[in-house]
């Protein structure tokens, strides 16, 4: 609720980091529910400001990330840094990144990740989406090499006799002796 009130960076800064305070306290007390509520309420406030800076840079407040080479002393003073947010380019980059997924994959993302924590695992939602999306891409490998490309494929079809062309080239070695 917190967060859908947010209305600039400052307010969702500070709510992930009493996130990240509260996630360490829980650790500490041994509280896993309190730890995984705070870990979430810190993944949702990384999408919050994420989506903050998306609309900050279309709408021309927030500078791009470098300077242009060319520009004159006085430009560019109008717009605000990520630097003077007190966001750094990592947690920029993190954030934008979470801001992409469609609503309904990220929280499909996020209860993936709780419902681990809720095992025991210690796992970040950065390692869920990335095992997520290997997933994806193994079983669009698989799908791919449905038949053929594997050795028990070629294996198979060397026991059932097929035989194919194939350029054989064995040049000979030269020996020296060394003795």
């Amino acid at each position: 609720q917190l967060l859908a009130e947010a209305r600039n960076v400052d307010e969702v800064m500070n709510l992930r980091d009493q996130a990240r305070m509260m996630r360490e306290y829980a650790r500490i007390a041994n509280d896993p529910q309190l730890e995984i509520d705070a870990a979430t309420l810190r993944v949702y406030a990384e999408r919050r400001l994420g989506e903050m800076l998306i609309a900050g840079k279309e709408s021309g407040q927030i500078s791009p990330g470098q300077p242009k080479k060319n520009a004159s002393s006085g430009e560019g003073f109008s717009r605000v840094t990520l630097e003077k947010q007190g966001i750094s380019h990592k947690l920029s980059h993190r954030a934008q990144k979470r801001a992409a997924f469609a609503p309904k994959a990220f929280d499909t993302l996020v209860n993936t990740m709780r419902a681990r924590m809720k095992q025991g695992e210690r796992i970040s939602f950065d390692k869920v989406v990335k095992e997520t999306s290997m997933q994806k891409a193994r079983a669009a490998h698989e799908k791919k090499t449905y038949e053929g490309g594997r050795v028990d494929d070629l294996q198979r079809l060397a026991a059932d006799g097929h035989k194919f062309g194939a350029i054989y080239a064995d040049p000979a070695w030269k020996f020296e002796s060394w003795g």
